[in-house]
């Protein structure tokens, strides 16, 4: 018997990404295999946003959560909530846009890197999902101005005769 090890990739890249809007990143694992670790890496988000106030800008976060199943209440296997960086500046001869601040996040904020054990030789294909989502101080949906790409690695191995 032999053992082998897979990496799987699922990236979702979204231009003026929504507010409180879920995306999703899926691997279907085949029959047979055994999860061994879940990760983002490389993931990028930036975007700005301008106000005539200060009180007009928020602060924003990316929610997290990876889940494991074809079933209506899949197991959670990670579960997190980042915050994004943020610079502002102000442009005192504008009369729009005055305050401006950009929001941005990479690996060191946003990446994830967990050993898990899921499955096994005997296992059903499974979903692996990574359900995430920006979130904001502010009570409304806003689009962006600006882009994310998120996406979930996988690695599991499978048994071959």
């Amino acid at each position: 018997m032999t053992i082998v090890y897979q990496w799987a990739f699922a990236p979702v890249f979204i231009l003026n990404p929504p507010t409180f809007s879920p995306n999703n990143c899926d691997i279907i694992l085949p029959e047979g295999h055994t999860l061994r670790r879940i990760l983002v890496n490389t993931p990028l988000v930036y975007f700005k946003r301008g106000s005539v106030t200060p009180a007009d800008q928020q602060m924003y976060f990316i929610n997290y959560e990876v889940s494991y199943g074809f079933t209506a209440d899949p197991w959670i296997l990670y579960r997190s909530l980042r915050t994004l960086k943020e610079e502002r500046t102000v442009n005192t001869i504008s009369l729009t846009d005055t305050y401006m601040s950009w929001h941005c996040g990479a690996d060191l904020e946003l990446g994830f890197n967990e050993k898990v054990q899921r499955g096994g030789p005997n296992s059903y294909s499974q979903r692996l999902r990574l359900t995430w989502s920006i979130y904001s101080s502010g009570t409304t949906t806003e689009t962006l101005v600006g882009q994310a790409g998120i996406g979930l690695r996988a690695l599991y191995s499978t048994v071959h005769p």
